[in-house]
C-alpha cells in the first residue's frame, strides 16, 4: 500500500482518516483477489457497479477546518493550510465501491457529533455512477434541528435515474442563522435495480453534523477568518506573532469602517 499514516495524523483526525485507511485496504484487497475488475479505466469508463464517492479535496477542506482533537468542536479554527496532510489523502474516498456497501465508513460519519461539518463549508459535494446498469435512486434529505439548519437542498431531482457516467451530487446545507449550536441532519439513499431478480442494494442511510453559527458571531468568524489570511500572505517571511496581530486588528477596522452594520457583511 502506498499510504503511511503517522502517529500525530491519527491522533489528530482519527475519525477521518479511519475512513480513508479502511478505503485503501478495502481497493488493496479488491485489486489483489480481483485485479481484472479494477483494471477498468475508472475515470474515463464506465463498469457495471454502482460506486459512490468523495473527492479528496472536500476531505482536506474538511480536516483543515477541524479544530485540534484536544478542543471541542464549538472550539472556531480558521482554516489552515496543511501541506503534510495532502499525501495521506486517497484520490477517491468510496462510501460504496463496485456496488458494495462500506459499512464501516458509514458508522464512522454517523460518529462525527464529535467532528461536525466546520461553519465556513456550507456544501458537500459527491461523485457517482452506475456504469452498465440501470439504477433508480430516491434521496431523502431531513434535518432534524430547523432552529438551527434548514432542509438540505439537492443539485438534482430527488427521485431518477444514476448516470452511466461519473456525476456530481452537491448538498446545500442553509444554516438559519438564528443560533449557534450543531444541528444534525439525515441523509438517505434508496437504490433500485431494473430487474429484481438481482442482488437488492441495501439503502444507505446515516446521520451527519453541521456546526452552525448565529449570523452575528458567522460575520465576525468570517472577518476573523479573512484577515488573518490576508495578513498571513502579506507577512510571509515575517513570522513575528505580533506584527501578524497589529495587521488582523488593523484589518479587522477597516471592516468595521467600511460595513457600519456588521450584519450586512455574508
Amino acid at each position: 500500500m502506498t499510504i503511511m499514516y503517522n502517529g500525530w495524523i491519527w491522533r489528530k483526525y482519527n475519525s477521518l482518516i479511519f475512513i480513508v485507511l479502511l478505503t485503501e485496504i478495502y481497493i488493496y484487497l479488491c485489486k489483489y483477489y480481483y485485479p481484472d475488475l479494477l483494471y477498468i479505466n475508472f475515470l474515463n469508463g464506465v463498469n457495471g457497479q454502482l460506486n459512490l464517492w468523495v473527492d479528496r479535496q472536500l476531505v482536506i477542506q474538511i480536516i483543515e477546518s477541524m479544530p485540534n482533537n484536544q478542543n471541542i468542536p464549538s472550539k472556531l479554527r480558521c482554516p489552515r493550510r496543511l501541506p503534510e496532510i495532502h499525501r495521506h489523502i486517497p484520490e477517491h474516498l468510496f462510501l460504496v465501491f463496485n456496488g458494495l456497501l462500506l459499512h464501516e465508513a458509514l458508522d464512522r460519519i454517523s460518529l462525527s457529533a464529535h467532528r461536525p461539518i466546520p461553519p465556513r463549508i456550507d456544501m458537500l459535494r459527491v461523485k457517482w455512477r452506475a456504469g452498465f446498469e440501470r439504477l433508480t435512486y430516491n434521496i431523502d434529505l431531513k434535518s432534524m434541528n430547523h432552529t438551527l439548519l434548514h432542509t438540505p437542498l439537492l443539485n438534482i431531482a430527488k427521485s431518477g435515474y444514476i448516470p452511466a457516467t461519473q456525476s456530481d451530487v452537491q448538498i446545500s446545507l442553509p444554516c438559519t442563522g438564528r443560533f449557534t449550536g450543531i444541528a444534525p441532519f439525515q441523509v438517505r439513499l434508496d437504490v433500485q435495480r431494473e430487474f429484481e431478480g438481482l442482488r437488492k442494494i441495501p439503502p444507505i442511510s446515516f446521520i451527519v453534523y453541521k456546526y452552525c453559527l448565529s449570523a452575528s458571531q458567522h460575520t465576525r468568524f468570517i472577518i476573523k477568518c479573512e484577515c488573518r489570511a490576508q495578513c498571513l500572505q502579506s507577512n510571509t517571511y515575517n513570522h513575528r506573532h505580533s506584527i501578524r496581530k497589529r495587521c488582523i486588528r488593523r484589518c479587522r477596522k477597516r471592516f468595521e469602517l467600511n460595513n457600519p452594520n456588521p450584519k450586512q457583511i455574508k
